[in-house]
């Protein structure tokens, strides 16, 4: 499991808060406080009264929060790579870009169909599964920072840390649900996703991998079409 798991749990962990994977250098933080605000803004939002729907997926909606806390994790990941560039002096062969308000609430509908269409076809991961994997995880990063096992340490503790956060401002029930909730969400899509691309691979048994990931790309746009999706924001 090592890196990978460790680089699934900081996904996961931003997941939680509706964003994507984000790998935060501690040297690039501004002392921590655009982390820690992002988590304390998370759980502010979190917890409001606002639940405006702004899009559904065969009915089942999609918050505006959850478009705004996406919006807090991009424009992190976007800070963050940016000023990595500029501190390291490096020359990088991809610009940095910050998605829209459009291409996150897109991200967001296509998880929530791709989750769905899992459910239908049986892919589901269980709580209790997930239960399993995530304290894996959580051995896993107290064991590459310890040594015991070898892996990337300064991933293991960016991802120690961000849990740290959340756990000072969650109850130990709150912390678990959400954590085991994101783990349902992403193991799910990886499963699915997985059994799909195993089949082509079975079809396909020379398929290089650019053919596989557009098969992929073009599952994902055939389960979208077969959905009904609403978009009920006039803002984007």
């Amino acid at each position: 499991m090592k890196r990978k798991s460790i680089y699934i749990l900081l996904c996961v962990v931003l997941i939680i808060t509706v964003a994507g994977g984000i790998l935060l250098k501690k040297t690039v933080l501004s002392s921590e406080d655009n982390l820690s605000y992002t988590v304390k803004k998370t759980l502010e939002i979190e917890k409001s009264n606002n639940s405006n729907i702004i899009a559904k997926v065969d009915g089942i909606p999609i918050y505006k929060k959850d478009l705004d806390i996406a919006e807090l994790y991009e424009k992190l990941r976007f800070n963050n790579q940016a000023k990595l560039g500029a501190i390291t002096k490096q020359n990088t062969l991809v610009t940095p870009y910050q998605k829209t308000k459009k291409e996150l609430l897109d991200e967001l509908v296509e998880r929530k169909v791709l989750v769905e269409s899992a459910k239908k076809e049986g892919y589901f991961v269980s709580k209790e599964e997930a239960e399993a994997y995530f304290n894996n995880v959580k051995t896993t990063i107290d064991d590459v920072i310890s040594g015991k096992i070898k892996g990337d340490i300064e991933s293991a503790k960016q991802a120690k840390e961000l849990l740290d956060l959340y756990k000072t401002q969650l109850s130990e029930n709150e912390f678990n649900e959400k954590v085991i909730g994101a783990y349902q969400e992403i193991l799910t899509i990886s499963k699915y996703l997985k059994a799909k691309a195993d089949e082509y691979i079975k079809e396909h048994p020379n398929a290089s991998t650019e053919e596989i990931h557009k098969y992929i790309n073009d599952f994902k746009n055939k389960v979208k079409a077969n959905s009904k999706i609403e978009i009920l924001t006039s803002e984007l």
